[in-house]
């Protein structure tokens, strides 16, 4: 009974000594393995390898540009430091306008018309057609520039003048009438025709050389038949 007890821890002994020999077998090709890995050379980088392994360059479509597509400047180092940044100015940007306002200068208009001759049924020299116009104005809406102070008839002799249009009047203790303009006179179309002016549509009670004219005035000249 005792030796079988014996011949059975001899055996678990036996058993836990073998398996701590082959633990140690293992353990020591792994390390083995590690310490072989570890001697091996690390590959080298060759140029052709390099080429063929790096990205096609960029280009920013501006020659000499290709390898800083940003157009960055790059130091002796070889680190890119940022370029001028680009500034675009205009005439329409609104730090840059000026505005100067111009008041506009007084003036008024001015027409000389003697159309109602056209219509005329009367008998009259037929030589006074050659002085009236085919559609019977003068003088179409002239801007006259005002300075202060001007009558209607200072704006007649002035645009007249400027124009080459002859004016014929004569003055009385009434004041300035105009007798002719453009050769055209007083009775030529009938006893009572002549030449009346309008300011704005309207007929003054008073000579021409006595209304003032005020800024923005439209006046016309127009002979009437009688």
């Amino acid at each position: 009974m005792e030796s079988g007890n014996r011949n059975n821890r001899f055996g678990l002994v036996f058993s836990l000594i073998l398996v701590a020999v082959l633990s140690a077998v293992l353990v020591i090709m792994n390390v083995s393995r590690i310490m072989n890995s570890t001697d091996e050379p690390a590959p080298t980088a060759s140029a052709s390898n390099i080429a063929a392994e790096s990205p096609e360059p960029v280009s920013s479509g501006a020659p000499g540009n290709e390898q800083n597509p940003a157009g960055n400047n790059t130091d002796n180092s070889g680190t890119a430091t940022p370029g001028p940044e680009a500034t675009v100015s205009s005439d329409n940007d609104s730090d840059n306008i000026s505005v100067t306002v111009y008041e506009q200068s007084p003036y008024c208009i001015i027409s000389i018309a003697c159309d109602s001759v056209l219509d005329y049924g009367g008998r009259v020299d037929e030589a006074l057609y050659e002085l009236i116009p085919p559609n019977g104005i003068i003088l179409c809406g002239s801007d006259v520039a005002l300075s202060g102070g001007e009558s209607v008839y200072d704006v007649l002799v002035s645009v007249c003048n400027y124009t080459g249009i002859p004016v014929d009047s004569s003055t009385s203790f009434l004041g300035v009438y105009v007798r002719g303009i453009n050769g055209l006179y007083e009775k030529d179309f009938g006893g009572s025709s002549g030449w009346v002016y309008y300011v704005n549509g309207v007929q003054p009670n008073c000579s021409c050389d006595k209304y003032t004219v005020s800024n923005g005035d439209s006046i016309v000249w127009a002979y009437v038949c009688g």
